[in-house]
């Protein structure tokens, strides 16, 4: 994946705090689904590219 493991640790941290929250306030995710914290190694990474070209 080819990331800092502390910027990674950081960013599951910060994730993390926006759970126990309920508000995502990077992403807007709905709060229904700000309730699983990441916890668990191993963790996985896929490469996504985007398929919309609507509104």
């Amino acid at each position: 994946m080819k990331v800092n493991p502390e910027t990674l640790n950081s960013e599951v941290a910060r994730y993390n705090k926006l759970v126990e929250k309920g508000k995502d306030t990077d992403f807007y995710k709905k709060p229904k689904f700000m309730s699983i914290k990441v916890q668990n190694e191993p963790f996985y990474a896929i490469r996504a590219n985007s398929t919309t070209l609507g509104a």
